[in-house]
């Protein structure tokens, strides 16, 4: 019934309203179909770079917080005549 309603109405409906309900239909339809993209090799192979890269900067960020840590630990059990 809408279908058949819509048919009356779209000559009349504006230009954006006909994309924006062809956009709505075509996700629709994609969803129904299950359309799903395969991820190239090139992308894969940089992603898991990228993963890499990840772990080593977290580490190197622990690192360095645990560092800061100890370096101010030193100074304030430090006396003060040494800080001079």
């Amino acid at each position: 019934m809408v279908g058949t309603l819509l048919i009356y109405f779209l000559p009349f409906l504006g230009t954006e309203k006909k994309v924006l309900m062809y956009n709505e239909a075509n996700k629709k339809v994609a969803i129904l179909c299950n359309h799903q993209r395969t991820v190239s090799a090139a992308t894969e192979a940089g992603l898991g770079q990228l993963k890499e890269k990840l772990v080593l900067l977290k580490r190197q960020k622990k690192e360095l917080g645990d560092l800061l840590k100890a370096v101010r630990r030193m100074l304030f059990s430090l006396p003060e005549s040494a800080l001079i």
